[in-house]
């Protein structure tokens, strides 16, 4: 989906079809970097980016690309080399993540023990949303690294022929916040103001909805208990 297939949209619904326009497009685009932006914040797997090898530093706290969203998890971590070049004989270390007062009550000095094997434990604090620690510590930097799954925050859109990061799912969200924006500029009468607060809701009820589809149709939620077959158990 390219930026001009959702503005084609936006223009339709503002009447402004021919040139000279009154919404330009640089101030179109400008609002639609945002919409994406909006997307993302609120519903972060929209973006989420399969990394393979992040390299980790000699630290118990591991920084994240500055264009990172936040984490969404982190599977599993090894050699770095191996998780470049996996082979056959590759070994990988399950991930498990822990909350910080838990690791904090049982070894206060987590943040220092370190070990020359690649780490099996990380502590992800949303507050903090580009940093993520890991223990034990890595002994050297650049010599373990982890699998994670990212939620990228969406680059400028700056031409009309720039692919858009999010699908044609997002299309309706998309127009409804750019035209949302527009309106907005028209608050010097009482209907560019009410346009604006309906376009708003209509692309905060589509991010609802989104989110709550995801909830339905996320698979590990419809996993059950494991009910054992015990052998003699009345039935």
């Amino acid at each position: 989906m390219l930026a001009s297939d959702v503005l084609t949209r936006v223009r339709t619904q503002l009447i402004d079809t021919r040139q000279p326009y009154r919404w330009l497009d640089d101030e179109l685009l400008l609002w639609l970097t945002d919409a994406q932006r909006a997307v993302v914040t609120a519903v972060p797997d929209t973006t989420a980016t399969f990394v393979g090898a992040f390299p980790l530093a000699a630290s118990a706290r591991q920084t994240l690309p500055p264009n990172t969203n936040r984490l969404l998890t982190i599977h599993y971590s090894g050699l770095l080399g191996e998780l470049q070049n996996p082979t056959s004989t590759s070994k990988f270390y399950t991930m498990r993540l822990a909350e910080r007062d838990q690791l904090d009550a049982v070894d206060p000095f987590w943040r220092n023990r370190r070990a020359n094997r690649p780490p099996d434990t990380y502590v992800y604090d949303p507050l903090s949303p580009l940093d993520f620690w890991v223990t034990p510590t890595p002994a050297v930097s650049n010599t373990y690294a982890v699998a994670m799954n990212l939620s990228i925050m969406p680059s400028s859109v700056s031409t009309l022929t720039t692919p858009l990061v999010l699908t044609d799912r997002w299309m309706d969200a998309l127009v409804n916040y750019v035209m949302f924006r527009a309106h907005s500029k028209e608050t010097a009468h009482a209907g560019g103001l009410a346009l604006a607060q309906t376009y708003k809701a209509l692309f905060e009820d589509e991010v609802r909805r989104s989110e709550a589809a995801d909830v339905i149709t996320n698979p590990n939620l419809q996993i059950g208990p494991m009910v054992p077959d015990v052998k003699g158990a009345a039935r």
